[in-house]
């Protein structure tokens, strides 16, 4: 006995006074936003053990105690990433598109376009044979399915059901939500909607050179009351970033370009993982350069008012040079007590920016406020009041790293004794420049790395 002439066989349900349409109808949509899938994904420890207990009712012909869900979920098993092109399987991957193209049941039918979906790969064998068997029973398939294809009548044609979706949401205020408006119930899921999104970047690309281009595209990658999306995010960063890797936009869209994607991703010199990874390395750097001089402009413009005016607009002026020229390629600041109480204060103003602190409680100490930078190979410190530029060697292991969360800048401002190799040394900065006569000429001339 066929599987689906086992599920046709079911006892007369009892009458029933069903409620109104319109109360059935709010319901419903309760219940979809609740649980927007049918058609739960089994657990990956137990994906194996539901294939081989399917194997062996197919082979046995025993379906006792089989229940559609059950069924549902194992074919998900069975056309997921690691089973859909097994050798081994591709008998029982051919009776389920049999079973598929013979039965009328809605339950099921509609568990395969959920396969269908989740799996799909617009250059795989399974999704064309997914989507042919679909298509043959196109008239069966549950009533939402088919509103659906009514609206998009390519989906079930992998090589352009992507470009079909996409195409629509270039039109879409809120993609996301737009979508899930039209009946795809989790517009971020792995497989078709992959492709969607690569498709939609790909046709988002023109218009990333405006602050309402790059907002459409955001829109989509973390819609409203939603996470950010994570698959294909890192693809997205690299397309935004892509057109300034040899020329700076315009501040506005700088700003915006800097705020939004460190809001959405968090800001890659501290959280360097997670999307981060998969972006561009050319583009990152084009990220981690507005940073840095956007980490530098916050400092100045934050001291500039608690520091003697003379004394930091030399400072300033002259590390701001070194920006523009190219020459410092990080930079990290770290506010003292005074200098936190100002930062704050002005972030208040306007939008968060990460730093870290400098945690010194000695004397004057606590209240310098510190700028590490990346200078070449080397680590220059920068400080308020009296404190000195500190020059650290090349690749010296023991300078101070950027990002950190805190800094003593008592301990800088001392040569430490450590073991090395077994001797007790001395280890400090190759060098501290005061503030004193034409200081940015001697930098300049003795330390190749700027100019």
């Amino acid at each position: 006995m066929r599987l689906s002439e086992l599920f046709s066989h079911r006892p007369e349900p009892p009458r029933v006074v069903p409620p109104p349409a319109r109360d059935l109808e709010k319901a419903l949509e309760r219940v979809r936003r609740r649980w927007p899938d049918v058609v739960t994904e089994p657990p990956e420890k137990d994906r194996e053990r539901l294939v081989v207990d399917l194997a062996r009712r197919v082979a046995a012909d025993d379906w006792t105690g089989m229940k559609m869900s059950l069924l549902n979920q194992t074919a998900i098993a069975l056309f997921d990433r690691d089973r859909r092109a097994r050798p081994d399987l591709a008998d029982l991957r051919e009776w389920y598109l049999r079973e598929i193209r013979v039965s009328d049941r809605r339950s099921l039918l509609g568990g395969a376009f959920k396969v269908y979906v989740a799996s799909f790969d617009a250059e795989a064998r399974h999704t064309r044979a997914l989507a042919d068997a679909l298509v043959s029973v196109r008239d069966r398939l549950p009533e939402r399915t088919r509103r659906l294809l009514g609206i998009f009548p390519d989906l079930l044609d992998p090589g352009r059901a992507a470009g079909a979706v996409a195409d629509r949401m270039l039109e879409m205020p809120s993609p996301y939500h737009d979508l899930k408006k039209l009946g795809i119930s989790a517009p971020h899921a792995p497989g078709l909607m992959d492709a969607v999104h690569a498709a939609f970047l790909d046709r988002m690309r023109p218009r990333l050179n405006t602050i309402q281009g790059v907002e459409h595209l955001l829109a989509w990658l973390r819609p409203e009351d939603q996470p950010p999306r994570q698959s294909g995010a890192a693809e997205a960063i690299t397309a935004i970033l892509w057109p300034w890797r040899t020329r700076d936009p315009k501040d506005d869209l700088k700003d915006h370009l800097t705020h939004r994607l460190t809001e959405l991703y968090h800001d890659p010199r501290v959280n360097p993982g997670g999307v981060w990874v998969g972006v561009d390395e050319q583009c990152k750097q084009v990220l981690l350069r507005w940073l840095t001089g956007e980490s530098m402009r916050f400092l100045f413009d934050v001291l500039t008012e608690s520091q003697d005016s003379h004394m930091w607009a030399a400072r300033r002026e002259f590390w701001m040079d070194q920006f523009e020229r190219g020459n410092i390629s990080a930079a990290w600041v770290a506010f003292g007590e005074e200098g936190l109480r100002l930062a704050r204060r002005q972030m208040n103003h306007g939008r968060e920016r990460p730093f870290a602190r400098q945690v010194s409680n000695s004397g004057d100490d606590r209240n310098k406020s510190l700028l590490i930078m990346q200078v070449g190979q080397r680590i220059m410190i920068e400080g308020t009041h009296n404190f000195k530029v500190h020059i650290y060697r090349r690749n010296d292991p023991n300078a101070p790293r950027l990002y950190q969360p805190t800094y003593d800048c008592s301990q800088i401002r001392r040569d430490q004794r450590r073991k090395i190799d077994g001797q007790i040394r001395y280890v400090g900065p190759e060098e501290r420049k005061i503030h004193l006569g034409d200081w940015q000429g001697y930098l300049r001339r003795n330390y190749p790395e700027l100019s």
